[in-house]
């Protein structure tokens, strides 16, 4: 470029001035023909670019994970779902509720420890006759005081995005509920209530059975309860100093208190009175 600027230089003023329309000449006609080829393409298929919502645009490059024409979704459903992954994935609460990945409604108890998923298997006929006589004690004493509110499972508990449980049963305060009008949601609890409740099966193993116990101590509930059925016991534990401590327990005989609901014991025998034998202890 510089050479022919210095060729140009060296012509005379009427030369030099018809080089330099003949070059401006040339530019306009370069320009005119990019405008024309743009014109042209965008006229061209425009349903192709104008058509296309947004969300039809995230539909033709998502597919999900399962049939989204199947009724029903048991464990083993939701397992070959999580199959597709890969086995180290860091599972968080935003994937639980990603319809992409699982189905909004499918009744299967899913938990997330430290980012690793776990899908338990349905209860046991022993496990829920457990779970209602102690929930239909629960709930009868937090409503007839007025305390706040007991649920029952399946329900999830956010203490963090990788960390989403499921116990059995929860209490949560009313002093919780009312200073939190984001506590309770759709998809579940997004903080940690006051007392959590576990009934212990086998397929609860022992190794992370006690991974959730510390994610509980770690997010704050204040009282867990821990009932095996075979031992037909109940051990009620109060969070002191960021660990849980004792605080009440029966095997078989006798009575526990709860120290969050306070005046609240419920006797052995009348939540182990299922008239049920076993061959072996948890």
């Amino acid at each position: 470029m510089k050479a022919l600027l210095d060729l140009i230089s060296q012509l005379d003023e009427a030369r030099q001035a018809k080089v330099l329309a003949l070059a401006q000449l040339l530019l306009e006609e370069q320009q005119n023909k990019v405008q024309e080829d743009n014109a042209s393409y965008e006229s061209s298929s425009p349903t192709e670019f104008e058509e296309i919502s947004e969300e039809e645009e995230e539909d033709s490059i998502i597919t999900s994970y399962y049939d989204v024409n199947q009724d029903s979704f048991s464990a083993e459903d939701i397992q070959a779902i999580i199959d597709q992954f890969p086995k180290k994935r860091k599972w968080t609460f935003a994937d639980l509720q990603n319809e992409y990945i699982f189905p909004k409604e499918h009744f299967v108890k899913i938990e997330i420890i430290n980012f690793k998923i776990y899908v338990m298997p349905d209860p046991t006929t022993l496990h829920q006759e457990i779970l209602t006589l102690l929930s239909a004690h629960l709930t009868l004493f937090v409503s007839s005081k007025r305390l706040g509110k007991t649920m029952v499972a399946p329900v999830s508990i956010k203490i963090d995005e990788g960390n989403v449980l499921k116990p059995d049963i929860i209490f949560l305060s009313l002093e919780q509920i009312e200073s939190n009008p984001d506590l309770i949601t759709p998809q579940g609890i997004q903080g940690v209530p006051h007392l959590v409740v576990e009934v212990i099966s086998p397929a609860n193993y022992k190794k992370r059975r006690e991974a959730k116990k510390q994610r509980y101590a770690e997010g704050g509930v204040l009282e867990y309860w821990e009932l095996k059925p075979k031992k037909k016991s109940i051990t009620i534990e109060t969070l002191e100093e960021g660990e849980y401590k004792i605080y009440s327990e029966a095997k078989k005989t006798g009575a526990v208190r709860s120290k969050i609901l306070e005046g609240f014991e419920v006797e052995l025998s009348q939540i182990y009175n299922v008239g049920m034998s076993f061959d072996k202890e948890i």
